[in-house]
């Protein structure tokens, strides 16, 4: 089925989609529960992708949230190019050491 003025590339590709309106879309990848590591499938919910599922959507294994799912990168989980837990926990660490600082310092002066 043709739009009207549609007019087809030499693949039947990109114009074709374009006139009709279809959009192409990138794979969606694939989403895994950071609770109990339930690998999403959408052949079990009817062909809907996780990005499709609307509020309200649990986790069949172990009911946690849809906010707890996380993309799977190849053999990974949630991979991200700001440094990981490492800074975090470097600043974790500074504070508590400041924290403890003050309050030795506090204790110590003649108030």
């Amino acid at each position: 089925m043709r739009a009207e003025g549609a007019e087809r590339s030499p693949r039947g590709g990109p114009t074709a989609r374009l006139a009709l309106g279809l959009s192409r879309r990138r794979r969606p990848s694939a989403q895994v529960c950071a609770d109990c590591g339930y690998v999403y499938d959408k052949r079990i919910f009817g062909g809907r992708y996780f990005e499709e599922q609307t509020y309200g959507f649990k986790c069949p294994q172990c009911s946690g949230p849809r906010r707890r799912y996380a993309k799977m990168v190849g053999d990974t989980v949630g991979v991200t190019l700001d440094g990981g837990d490492g800074p975090i926990l470097f600043w974790s660490g500074v504070g508590f050491l400041v924290t403890i600082a003050i309050g030795v310092w506090i204790s110590n002066s003649d108030f």
